[in-house]
């Protein structure tokens, strides 16, 4: 946005990372923005009839300086804020909203998840006005509409200092009517609920309008710093930190183990007990090697995650067992065309199980049916591959035979997937089979009744020209 005429903004400058640097108001006045290098806003000036003011940053600490000088305003702590009073210090709380959602963004494709206990904004404010013993009092209330407009008419008084760090404990900039929320990396309007700045991910979020806040969904879905839908994030990043954290801890033993054995096989090589120190050489050779087939596993793991992380589609990780009745699931959502993977409770066993599950739906191995559950590829060998996931971080149900598995799961053996045969009686592969009737229902205007990675290439009327029939 280059100038906002209901607001009386005649024009809006911006700098290289897509920040303002000036807004210029028809009545003459302005406000003007500077930034460190990576994009931090360090100063605010809003000048309006000839008077200036400002607003100075160092993190959580806020200076504000107008023509009788410049003073520290107040700083913010995890239960609240401290606002200084000439040498004195007042703490007040806050009564803090939680809503049991969220979500994660991942690079470069959204990885959305739901979470427990996020902190939205703050909803009651209070502090102790006794200096000799406990008298609380309420400072301030804010209700707020999902998008972030605040509630009038019934929560405006104020005792004390109007803070303005309201929706999601980001600063409010009211001056001159911009009515703007300042959410780390860009600007919102939560009048109309949508951000007034592109995107700085923009390029990874193809899926989703570079204006839009939480993708349309602020009910389930959170932005905490304009970049990133949430911080659920860390479901996907804790996890991929267990794995790494465990390789580092197998080699570390592998190198401790060979430092000791190889000091007490020379020292039995010296006195001449080679038979006992070659018994030595086999048992820590075979330790060895089990060692190294488990950072193997693991690195095989690391491996699919790499690939979800560079993956076109969407996966919406998810908080429950999607009613399931066990651990977790993970199912095609026909509405929103996207997958979404319950990961239970997020335990190391069932994120591990269901995102091996995602990873087959995004290497071709897997596919799911018209009721968004398990299609045509779904097999044996897929339940048997998550288990061995699962099964590592010790999930109590075990399945370690394909035919265990098949039978508890009533569901074929496999493998099967992309390229295996459609049938007994026909070389045509399964993914020219399902395409080719992807593409039929698309011309006769049917849902799909097989969604598989590719699906929408053989739905789009664009590939037409591929099929002659």
């Amino acid at each position: 946005m280059t100038a906002d005429k209901n607001k009386g903004i005649k024009s809006i400058r911006y700098n290289h990372l897509n920040l303002p640097t000036r807004v210029s108001f028809d009545t003459g006045s302005s406000i003007d923005y500077t930034y460190d290098a990576t994009g931090v806003k360090q100063s605010k000036q809003v000048t309006a009839s000839g008077v200036s003011s400002f607003t100075f940053y160092a993190g959580n600490f806020i200076y504000e300086q107008n023509t009788a000088g410049q003073k520290l305003v107040f700083f913010s702590h995890p239960e609240g804020y401290v606002e200084k009073n000439g040498n004195v210090f007042n703490y007040v709380y806050q009564y803090k909203d939680h809503l049991e959602d969220g979500a994660l963004r991942k690079c470069p494709v959204d990885i959305f998840s739901e979470r427990d206990s996020m902190p939205r904004w703050p909803r009651l404010s209070y502090k102790n006005t006794s200096t000799t013993g406990v008298n609380l009092a309420i400072v301030e209330e804010n209700n707020y509409y999902p998008f972030g407009l605040k509630h009038k008419g019934y929560n405006n008084q104020i005792a004390g200092r109007d803070h303005n760090n309201g929706f999601g404990n980001k600063e409010e900039q009211n001056e001159l009517g911009l009515d703007w929320i300042d959410i780390t990396a860009r600007n919102y309007d939560p009048a109309l609920g949508r951000w007034m700045n592109l995107d700085p991910l923009a390029e990874k979020y193809y899926s989703i309008s570079t204006y839009s806040f939480t993708a349309s969904n602020p009910i389930r879905l959170v932005d905490e710093n304009g970049m990133e839908i949430g911080d659920g994030r860390a479901f996907f990043d804790n996890y991929r930190k267990a794995i790494n954290d465990k390789i580092s801890s197998i080699q570390n033993t592998i190198a401790d183990r060979n430092s000791n054995q190889n000091e007490r096989i020379n020292g039995l090589r010296e006195k001449g007990k080679n038979a006992k120190a070659d018994r030595i050489v086999a048992k820590l050779e075979k330790n060895n090697q089990a060692d190294n087939n488990e950072i193997g596993f693991l690195q095989e793991i690391g491996t699919e995650l790499d690939a979800l992380e560079n993956s076109s589609e969407v996966y919406n990780l998810i908080l429950g067992n999607g009613g399931s009745g066990e651990g977790g699931l993970t199912q095609y959502n026909t509405t929103s065309n996207q997958i979404d993977v319950f990961i239970g409770d997020n335990s190391l066993a069932v994120i591990s199980h269901e995102l091996t599950h995602a990873y087959q739906y995004g290497s071709q191995q897997l596919s799911f049916g018209s009721n968004g559950n398990g299609g045509l590829m779904y097999d044996g060998t897929d339940e048997l591959n998550a288990y061995k996931r699962s099964n590592y971080f010790n999930y109590p149900v075990k399945y370690t035979s394909l035919s265990k598995v098949t039978k508890a799961y009533g569901i074929q053996t496999g493998p099967v997937n992309i390229n295996s045969n459609a049938s007994l009686i026909t070389t045509m592969t399964m993914g020219t089979s399902m395409m080719i009737t992807t593409f039929r229902q698309a011309r006769n205007g049917v849902a799909p009744f097989q969604f598989y990675k590719g699906w929408k290439d053989a739905y789009d009327p664009g590939t037409l020209s591929l099929f002659l029939f």
